[in-house]
């Protein structure tokens, strides 16, 4: 296998590491098209940051990403912030799978790169994930530090609809309640590299991809093994809302589905996208009823 690029926003944070209480690693796999939306998730996490800790932001990307582009987000960041971006596009190659035909153009690669976040960063016990369509509005260490005891991984129960869960509770044989939305988690890389994830992941795989691939694949592989977090760590703007009371506000806002803040102007919550979104490079890319450019 040919040795994985990995470039680093600022080395020189990385060199002191030691000199902070600890390292709050989290992990987003953001395409092209969302580089801009990457920076807007990055920024909020950066408003909210303690100056004591090491923020250390991994990016897993293809071969094709604009890194360039993508690098310059570090200029708007807090200084204790660092953004490592990872080409894993040869480890991804050498994996034991291959996508069925009917399923590549439905599921970008990106959607794989969750199950190589335990081997890849087996250096950190516990790892966030985050998508890159949501906001943080509080300090993300506080979802680190959530004790996970000795479950595999840390979610949040995915809404479902009455069609849906007939699916849900046939393929998975548990409650629809207990299935995960895979937007925001908390990994027990120690627990998930002892309890042989990637292989579990790539052998369901093998049998052919199910509805919703990565978050399918990672209910069935830490069925019994979850731990639920409090909703306001994945609320879902379209969803779950009317759990809200008077002004409440969630730890991060999830602007799931096809409806985002750049091409609805009414959405919920949207103006905590577009504040953290002026404070980035991109703030003139992204505009509401306009594609993130």
């Amino acid at each position: 296998m040919e040795p994985i690029s990995i470039k680093h926003s600022n080395l020189e944070l990385l060199r002191r590491q030691t000199s902070f209480k600890d390292i709050i690693p989290v992990v987003l796999t953001p395409s092209n098209e969302f580089i801009p939306s990457f920076a807007v998730t990055v920024q909020s996490i950066s408003a909210h940051a303690d100056k004591d800790y090491l923020y250390h932001i991994y990016v897993f990307h293809k071969d094709t990403f604009d890194l360039e582009r993508a690098m310059k987000i570090q200029h708007t960041l807090a200084d204790n912030f660092c953004i490592t971006f990872i080409d894993v596009t040869e480890f991804i190659k050498e994996l034991p799978f291959v996508i069925p035909v009917c399923f590549q153009d439905r599921f970008p690669i990106e959607v794989y790169f969750r199950l190589l976040i335990p081997t890849l960063l087996d250096t950190h016990s516990k790892v966030i994930y985050l998508d890159t369509d949501l906001v943080v509005l509080t300090d993300i260490r506080n979802l680190y530090n959530i004790d996970l005891g000795e479950c595999l991984i840390g979610g949040i129960s995915e809404y479902i609809t009455p069609a849906q869960r007939e699916y849900v509770e046939a393929l998975f044989n548990m409650p629809a309640k207990n299935y995960i939305n895979d937007g925001v988690l908390l990994m027990n890389c120690d627990k998930l590299n002892e309890f042989h994830f990637m292989e579990r992941y790539l052998n369901i795989l093998a049998g052919g991809p199910p509805q919703t691939v990565e978050q399918d694949l990672i209910n069935m592989v830490c069925k019994g093994q979850i731990h639920y977090l409090d909703t306001k760590w994945n609320l879902r703007w379209h969803m779950e809302c009317h759990t809200l009371s008077g002004l409440e506000i969630p730890y991060i806002f999830h602007y799931l589905s096809q409806y985002k803040p750049w091409n609805t102007e009414s959405l919920l919550f949207s103006k905590y996208y577009y504040y953290y979104a002026a404070k980035t490079i991109f703030s003139n890319d992204i505009g509401v009823n306009n594609s993130i450019s």
